[in-house]
């Protein structure tokens, strides 16, 4: 997961997306969540609508597991937009700011925010 992030950050996405698609196989919840979320963003920087339908479904299997994760709706939201869906785009954008307001109440308590 980290090797990917670095590749992503340096600019080599093919590498990135080959970790991140590791990373899912090996089907452990909470990271293969994070490499899903990082998958997608990458699919949401190219031009190919069939990857964005793939970050789609990506940031759509986050969000059956934790509907308030940040990154997946934010994510979603913009692969929507450039699949010009405004319906669904407002519709996450509007999921995206009641989780960011719930989650910026509880900053202030020592447990992190709950994902569901």
């Amino acid at each position: 997961m980290k090797r990917g992030i670095a590749y992503e950050r340096y600019g080599d996405n093919h590498s990135a997306l080959e970790d991140f698609t590791a990373v899912v196989e090996l089907d452990e919840e909470e990271w293969s969540d994070r490499a899903r979320v990082h998958r997608a963003r990458l699919h949401l920087s190219g031009d190919d609508r069939t990857k964005w339908w793939s970050g789609v479904e990506d940031c759509t299997t986050v969000l059956q597991r934790h509907p308030k994760d940040l990154a997946a709706l934010k994510t979603r939201a913009e692969l929507h937009g450039k699949l010009k869906l405004a319906d669904k785009q407002a519709e996450d954008m509007r999921n995206y700011k009641i989780a960011e307001r719930a989650y910026s109440w509880n900053i202030g308590s020592k447990a992190p925010p709950r994902q569901h």
